[in-house]
């Protein structure tokens, strides 16, 4: 969903140092045409997470009351420690292609700290070996208690930013530049938070409490608090250069913002630690209009930044679909019941077709068991001199009731590829089985692996691997083998690993051992 546009947009920032509201008009500039700002009673939040959430409605409810924000749409942020970056590469160009891989690995091998989760991603790069993401992802739960929240209290919430984009929008809104390769620092009283962008994206975000230590004339920053932020800092740096960028780039110049008294203190002090590095401070009064002064502005940084519209290359919205998701909910089932009618309609037609061959079939399979009942009762007749201590049958009965076929693994699973689609390999072992299978399309890879999840023997199912390779097709109306038309085709080439449910063992005794 698209967030950024012409159109006059709110920026809204709901954390434990209050609710900040910010909207912009376009002019000559972007200035400032209203700010407006809730304070949080203490206990609201713990640890920046919500923890009296009919309380903080309540609070933000009358607000909106009391200041007519009633109806008004806002675009807000998500708190940073909560958000998940993770680069991917995905070997395809193609959008709709690169939309269900990308889903299939948020499924399947992105090992995320929730479930359910709400992602968004942008375009880093697009080569012959196909496109590198950088993917944004959130906990739905948590997104849906902000947005719940705001709904409630009267506001239309239109789409969920990252803090660090915002403020990165709102920086190079003021000097018309791009964030390469710099570290942004945003910097409160009880919190702060470090952004590391490379090309305009931010690959890094990390949030740090600063605890309760605060000198007599309140928002300096003691010398522990400035000692531990430098080395905290540093350790950053380092794991950014040589972890996630592997030694290619560094962070060359680093910003700060945020109240002035500790952004100074913090100027001063890091590049003691990092003397090869360029620090500057920045503020925000250039969104202020002429004939209006804003007090403590820079407290609104990230609201404006909310409140700009983003480029459409680097758009993300992690705002839950719900509410599409409602309105085609009508169309989408009416659609589901013309299906299951007309499904009806052929099962019945099938099943009074094939009726008269399922009686033949059930008596074909009657005398087969009673051939098999005659067997193992001659099997017992001729072990009758054999003293034991248990019954035979009983033991016969037991290996029939835990032993598995492979064949009969082998059909089932085949019995569910996709129309076209083909085993190449199959190894079978002790609960075990991978397979590698051809298919004509990557819906036909999702289909099979949710149709392999169902299989009664299945416990569980991974995939290993999936990509695209040419396939020969042989045109066979042709009459002489030697001039036979070759042609080739994309198929998607998917390895699956299958873990088979547990089975028993008969023992010596002719008991079973689960």
């Amino acid at each position: 969903m698209q967030i950024g546009s012409k159109a006059i947009l709110t920026g809204l920032v709901v954390n434990q140092s209050g609710v900040r509201l910010a909207k912009l008009r376009k002019r000559k500039k972007w200035e400032l045409e209203r700010t407006s700002y809730l304070p949080i009673p203490s206990g609201t939040f713990v640890d920046d997470q919500i923890a009296n959430k009919d309380s903080l409605e309540e609070q933000i409810t009358a607000w909106v009351a009391s200041e007519r924000l009633k109806g008004t749409t806002v675009v807000i942020s998500c708190p940073t420690q909560n958000v998940i970056i993770r680069r991917m590469h995905i070997p395809s160009t193609n959008v709709k292609e690169i939309e269900q891989l990308l889903a299939l690995e948020v499924e399947t091998t992105l090992h995320l700290p929730f479930e359910d989760p709400i992602y968004d991603y942008v375009t880093l790069d697009t080569n012959d070996d196909g496109t590198s993401l950088l993917v944004f992802a959130v906990s739905k739960q948590l997104v849906s208690t902000y947005v719940d929240i705001l709904t409630d209290a009267g506001l239309k919430v239109k789409g969920i930013d990252l803090t660090a984009t915002a403020l990165a929008r709102a920086i190079e809104a003021q000097e018309n530049t791009t964030l390469d390769d710099t570290m942004l620092i945003s910097l409160d009283t009880s919190n702060m938070e470090v952004y590391m962008f490379h090309k305009g994206y931010p690959v890094f975000v990390r949030s740090i409490t600063l605890g309760e230590q605060q000198n007599v004339s309140g928002n300096h920053l003691s010398e522990q608090q400035l000692s531990e932020m430098s080395a905290e800092i540093s350790r950053m740096l380092n794991f950014y250069q040589f972890n996630i960028q592997e030694g290619t780039t560094r962070i060359i110049e680093t910003i700060i913002t945020g109240f002035e008294e500790g952004s100074q203190l913090l100027l001063e002090r890091l590049p003691l630690s990092i003397p090869e590095m360029n620090f500057r401070t920045i503020t925000f009064n250039s969104f202020a209009s002429e004939d209006k002064e804003i007090p403590d502005i820079d407290l609104f940084r990230d609201a404006i930044g909310l409140s700009l519209p983003a480029r459409s290359d680097r758009q993300i919205n992690l705002l839950p679909s719900t509410d599409v998701e409602i309105k085609r909910f009508p169309l989408v089932a009416m659609v589901l019941f013309v299906v299951w009618a007309c499904c009806l309609v052929a099962i019945l037609y099938t099943y009074n077709s094939k009726q008269s061959d399922l009686t033949d079939q059930n008596q074909l399979l009657q005398q087969v068991k009673d051939e098999i009942t005659l067997l193992e009762s001659k099997i017992v007749s001729q072990n009758t001199t054999v003293v034991v201590e248990y019954n035979p049958m009983d033991a016969i009965d037991k290996i029939k009731q835990f032993r598995r076929n492979p064949g009969d693994v082998l059909e089932q699973i085949n019995g569910i590829l996709p129309q076209g689609g083909t085993i190449r390999t199959i190894s079978y072992g002790m609960n075990q089985v991978s397979l590698t299978s051809l298919f004509n399309k990557l819906d036909d890879v999702s289909d099979f692996l949710i149709e392999l999840k169902q299989l009664p023997f299945v416990e569980e199912v991974k995939l290993q691997m999936i990509s695209r390779e040419n396939a020969a097709l042989i045109d066979a109306s042709s009459n002489s083998s030697e001039t036979n038309n070759t042609t080739e085709k994309q198929v998607q080439l998917a390895t699956f690993s299958v873990q088979l449910t547990q089975t028993g063992e008969v023992d010596s005794n002719g008991a079973v051992a689960q």
